[in-house]
This record gives C-alpha cells, sequence and structure tokens, in this order.
C-alpha cells in the first residue's frame, strides 16, 4: 500500500466514478483501476459495490474512507510542516492601505540584512483576500489591521502579533489654492477620503465629519470616499489639496509638502500566522517584530 493507493481511492470514492477520478489526477483510467485493485487486494475485502447502474462504496468502503481520509490529513500536514521548516522563503501579503508604512518596510529591510540567506516575498491586497491566502497555505504571513472581521472571528486559528499603532491624519498640501484662508474656504472645498476601514462609506464619513472638526475645527461641507487609501495621496492630494491618511503614509515624511491634523481615530497593525505553520523564516521575522513593538502593544 502506497500513498497514490490512497488518493486513487479517496478520488474515486468521491466522484463515485474511475473515469473522472482518473481525469483529476491526470491518471489513465487503467492505472487507477489498478491501484484500487492492488488495495482490495491487501485490505482483503470489496471496496466498491459495481452494478450495471451504480457504482459506490461498500460497507467497507464506507469504513475505509473515514480512515483514509484522516491518514491523507496527517500526511498532508506533515509534508507542509517539513517544507515550511526547510524553507527559507518567506511569504508576506500586505493590506494594500498598509504597504507603504515606513514601519513595515524598515522591517523588510532589517530582515533582509540580517538573514541574507532567507528570500522575502512583499504582495499587497485586500486583506480579506490575503487571509483566504493564508488559509490556503499560498502566503506564510499577513500584516493587516487588527480590526480586520475575517480575522477577530477566526483568531483561535492564528498567531498575531500587534506592533505598532497607527493613526488616521487630514492631510493638507502646502500647495493647497486655499492655504492661509478661512476655515469656511476649507469647508467648501472637496475633502477625498480613502475608507480602508470596516465601517460602510456612509458610517465613516460621519466619523470623520466629526472627528475633523474637533481636531481642526473645520465642518467640511463635501467629504468623498475613495475606495483605496494608497491611491488617494499619490493621485489627489498635490491636485486637489486635502486628503485623509494614516501617520505611517510615506508623503507625510516628505519635508515642506504637508501639514497634518490628528483626528484620534487609532488602530493596530498586526501580523497573522496560522498556528498549525512551523517556519524558521517566520520565527525569524516575528522576533523582529516584538523587537519593535510599541510598549503598548503584545504579541500573542
Amino acid at each position: 500500500m502506497n500513498y497514490l493507493d490512497i488518493q486513487c481511492f479517496l478520488h474515486v470514492a468521491k466522484n463515485n466514478s474511475i473515469t473522472r477520478a482518473a481525469d483529476e489526477l491526470f491518471l489513465t483510467r487503467q492505472t487507477v483501476s489498478n491501484h484500487i485493485s492492488q488495495l482490495e487486494k491487501e485490505l482483503d475485502c470489496k471496496l466498491f459495490v459495481r452494478t450495471p447502474t451504480s457504482f459506490h462504496l461498500s460497507p467497507e468502503g464506507l469504513i475505509c474512507y473515514d480512515f483514509f481520509t484522516d491518514v491523507k490529513k496527517s500526511w498532508d500536514y506533515t509534508r507542509s510542516t517539513a517544507a515550511n521548516m526547510c524553507s527559507e522563503h518567506l511569504r508576506i501579503g500586505c493590506d494594500f492601505s498598509l504597504d507603504a508604512g515606513q514601519h513595515f518596510s524598515d522591517l523588510c529591510i532589517r530582515f533582509r540584512k540580517q538573514y541574507p540567506d532567507k528570500d522575502i516575498e512583499v504582495t499587497t491586497d485586500d486583506s480579506i483576500f490575503l487571509i483566504n491566502q493564508l488559509n490556503d497555505d499560498e502566503l506564510d504571513l499577513v500584516i493587516i489591521k487588527d480590526e480586520e472581521p475575517l480575522y477577530k472571528t477566526n483568531r483561535k486559528k492564528y498567531n498575531s502579533c500587534a506592533f505598532t499603532s497607527i493613526e488616521l491624519v487630514l492631510l493638507v498640501s502646502n500647495h493647497h489654492p486655499i492655504k492661509g484662508k478661512t476655515a469656511a474656504d476649507y469647508a467648501k472645498a472637496t475633502c477625498y477620503i480613502g475608507n480602508s476601514t470596516v465601517h460602510t462609506d456612509k458610517e465613516f464619513s460621519r466619523i470623520l465629519q466629526k472627528n475633523l472638526y474637533r481636531a481642526c475645527g473645520i465642518q467640511f461641507q463635501n467629504i468623498q470616499v475613495l475606495p483605496n487609501m494608497d491611491s488617494v495621496h499619490s493621485t489627489v492630494l498635490f491636485s486637489n489639496g486635502m486628503t485623509i491618511d494614516s501617520t505611517d503614509c510615506g508623503i507625510l515624511h516628505i519635508p515642506g509638502q504637508v501639514q497634518s491634523f490628528p483626528l484620534g481615530i487609532k488602530f493596530h497593525m498586526i501580523a497573522v500566522w496560522k498556528k498549525t505553520t512551523v517556519s524558521d523564516a517566520i520565527s525569524a521575522f516575528t522576533d523582529l517584530l516584538r523587537a519593535s513593538a510599541d510598549k503598548d502593544d503584545q504579541c500573542e
């Protein structure tokens, strides 16, 4: 008995068809049939009931199906764990709204310097898509905001490390055409906002109306919500003058370009990885996270 015997059996049982199982496994029908016959010979029982009109598991086959399903899960877990322990390649997914974060960029640079033998690959996307990729083992670790619902509802599955706090700020270009004029002039101008929070655009706009007034005494009449924070400060800020981004955004660190008003809206940037994943590369990266974590932040 070998692993291919078990694979063939499980695929045939799932499809109730040797032909469909052969197509899925990219084997010939005869090869799959031979593996089933070999398994039946070793177990000394018939695994399938064959009639002119049907093909299905026998009572003995049903028992074997449950057993071999567990065997396959154990085998896949062992193979994945062993591969990760030997792997020197770290695949990180970063929420697009955090990709420009200076803190995260610095960590990646430090990681490459301290561990030149470990390759690191960073991709960006929506946090929900990234967590799904993490669950499918297409990513080793993801960087998201701690308010992400998909993470919060399944957090027992993951290890996590909150390593920095980020606050939203109103950014006003020093080249804004109404710079230096009255609060009323600012209030009439359009304020473009990138919403990457869990709130709907309408809720987010209402929250910001209140916080903007507290921050700078301006009651904005026109707030336009945009879906992607990264595109906001690069394409909107200098042409329209105002936007909202985080204190970790790159444009805030360019001298003489913007003035900023803290809004009192904070969130944590966290690293998340599956508890079942064991990897030297993940351990090395999360060690850097722990070393860089703010005093009020904790790694689990």
